[in-house]
Formats: C-alpha cells, structure tokens, sequence
C-alpha cells in the first residue's frame, strides 16, 4: 500500500508540474525552449522521463545529465521521441559528458564507472554520440565543451 501512495503521489506531482509548465506556456508563447526533466530514483522509481511542455517546433529541446544513465538503445529510443516535435529550424541539446578516446581525467573516468556500476550505462566518447545520433535521425551540429577537465559538452543535433 505504501508503494501504491508513493506511485500516486509521484504521478500527481509530474501532474502538477506539467500543469505549472503548461501554464506558463500559456503566458508566455514567445519562450519556445523544451525542457525534459527526468524523475529518476525518485521513491525507488527510476528512470521516469517526462516532457514537462508538449511544444512542436521550438528552436531548442535540453537534456542535461539525462542519456548517460541509459544503454544506448534507451538513450536512442529517448532521442527517436523528440525527433518528431522538431521543426526546421529546431536543435537537441544534449549537455553530457563527451570522453575522450584515450587519457580520460580520473574525474569522468570514475564517473563513467559509476555509471556502469549503477545503470549499466556509460560516459560516451564523440564518436559514439555520434553513432547514437545516427541511429535516432539525428546529425551533429556542434559540441562546446565546457568543462575541459571533466569533459562536460553541449552536443548540439538537428534532424538529418
């Protein structure tokens, strides 16, 4: 029963917070930027992603911190969801950490064994963003780092 009431009241606060999102959609049209918020561990449920506006066409969709904690089919299958909200002009921010082939900080490299120890995901290197991109329709833009240490990126993708 207690399970039932924590499964409740998480759905009604992603509810509540669509609805504040939406609202303020509402009042302000001219803001066209998606946010996707994840709920992970929340109450021991994890994994939970919600797209607090349902806006096409916004110039920007932001993930921060969100596709490291999937496999890559997952983070594929997360990407494959947005692709069709895109409009034109539209790009997928995507703010992770980029690993470089060789060489890796002991800071992002204990990260990416976090990672796999916890999801059984990993800290990705360019080349294989590049490869999930692909395979969601999606092409790389840019990638701005920066945090050069820990390697923290903005992958900016647009549809193909």
């Amino acid at each position: 029963m207690c399970s039932l009431w924590r499964m409740t009241s998480l759905n009604h606060n992603l509810f509540k917070v669509n609805e504040y999102f939406s609202l303020f959609a509402y009042h302000h049209p001219f803001l066209l930027f998606i946010v996707v918020v994840q709920f992970g561990a929340l109450e021991g449920i994890s994994g939970l992603i919600c797209f607090v506006c349902a806006t096409t066409g916004a110039k920007y969709y932001y993930l921060r911190a969100i596709l490291h904690n999937y496999d890559d089919d997952k983070a594929v299958e997360i990407l494959s969801n947005i692709v069709p909200a895109l409009g034109a002009d539209s790009q997928i921010l995507i703010d992770e950490v980029v690993m470089p082939e060789t060489g890796a900080h002991a800071w992002p490299a204990g990260l990416d064994m976090q990672m796999y120890t916890l999801f059984g995901a990993i800290e990705r290197t360019g080349a294989q963003w590049d490869a999930i991109l692909e395979r969601a329709g999606l092409q790389p833009v840019a990638v701005k780092k920066y945090a050069p240490v820990v390697g923290s990126s903005v992958i900016f993708a647009a549809r193909k």
